[in-house]
């Protein structure tokens, strides 16, 4: 429901945006899913605490530009530091759902939904920037 008047606008651009989207966002996916598998074992599992601290940042930058008005800075902050936070999230949730299988936790919804929110995190993100791009 979220996704769907920025999925309507980018339409309205141009049909291509969001399959090309899609297909960005499931390259980047795929990559730091990649990372995560030949990273050493438990490596990333040390970025929860700075992850969930940049997420916090995040929301404090769309906090403060819907009471402060639009910034620009903090504006690219969110779209590019969000898309990088969000990658390194799909490794970290990556190296914990290994982590979790091996220690008897088969939680797969729990797992599912996580990456299901990275996924869609990453999406909005890609969107954005291939929107952004076209008003060159």
């Amino acid at each position: 429901m979220t996704l769907g008047p920025l999925v309507g606008a980018a339409m309205g651009m141009d049909p291509l945006l969001v399959p090309m989207a899609l297909g960005a966002s499931s390259g980047i996916f795929v990559g730091a899913t990649a990372f995560s598998m030949f990273a050493p074992e438990g490596r990333l599992l040390a970025l929860g605490g700075p992850l969930f601290g940049g997420v916090l940042v995040l929301l404090g930058c769309g906090i403060v530009n819907m009471i402060w008005g639009p910034y620009p800075v903090l504006s690219s902050l969110s779209l590019y530091g969000g898309l990088g936070i969000f990658t390194l999230f799909v490794a970290y949730d990556t190296q914990q759902i290994l982590d979790d299988y091996k220690n008897g936790v088969r939680d797969t919804v729990q797992h599912s939904i996580g990456l299901f929110i990275d996924f869609v995190a990453i999406f909005r993100r890609v969107l954005m920037m291939l929107m952004m791009r076209g008003d060159d």
